[in-house]
């Protein structure tokens, strides 16, 4: 059996972690538009890392199959993320020129932030740590790669006292596996939008999970 070895991000897998992203959330669904596809993939990966405070991944055979990201509100600091933020903001401003172009195929991008914005309205001040990013590649599910990075960012909010943190997620993703290890739907809205000229329905899904400090399990949110 191959063996599967868990390290911290580094820069050099930037574009792995990117490419990874983009298959695992399907973005493809958002933006159709391949020059634009990649500027979104920059910008999603960029949005990310501003707000990480713990980035890991999972290596098989020197590639890249297993990302998770995770923030403590309390480890944040502004300074080592500011490269990052700024990052973003140019990716932002690539995709709102080009998406300029092509506006129809940014429209799903723009709803899909229209709720994720209404659902923290409705949870703000609730949750003081977030799970930021979680992609394993469709290929490697089955092998508890999962378990473990979801372990891993668990075990650092507990050495950072984090009570309880959220998630955003939708029906493009593997969203059953939250519900497995713990994590309690709060909120969920479905909209519709175009792919490859198809149009179909999405749901999204807000997860709340506490962080029990007495043991490696979580408790359920309430």
């Amino acid at each position: 059996m191959e063996q599967i070895f868990y390290r911290n991000l580094k820069k050099q897998d930037y574009n792995e972690v990117a490419d990874l992203l983009s298959h695992a959330f399907g973005l493809h669904c958002y933006v159709s538009d391949k020059q634009l596809l990649q500027i979104f993939k920059r910008q999603y990966l960029y949005s990310c890392l501003s707000e990480a405070t713990f980035s890991r991944v999972a290596e098989q055979n020197g590639k890249v199959v297993g990302v998770i990201m995770g923030n403590a509100k309390s480890d944040y600091r502004i300074f080592p993320h500011t490269g990052f933020a700024l990052k973003f903001l140019l990716y932002s401003f690539k995709m709102k020129i080009y998406g300029r172009k092509i506006s129809d195929s940014i429209s799903g991008y723009h709803e899909l932030h229209r709720i994720y914005r209404k659902f923290s309205q409705r949870h703000k001040g609730e949750f003081d740590g977030v799970l930021t990013l979680f992609a394993v590649n469709s290929e490697c599910r089955g092998k508890g790669i999962g378990k473990k990075l979801l372990s891993d960012v668990e075990a650092y909010w507990k050495e950072h006292q984090t009570k309880s943190i959220y998630l955003y997620t939708d029906t493009t993703c593997n969203y059953g596996f939250y519900e497995h290890q713990g994590f309690v739907r709060l909120e969920e809205e479905t909209f519709a939008l175009k792919s490859d000229g198809n149009p179909f329905g999405m749901g999204v899904f807000l997860y709340g999970y506490a962080i029990n400090q007495n043991n490696n399990a979580g408790e359920q949110y309430v």
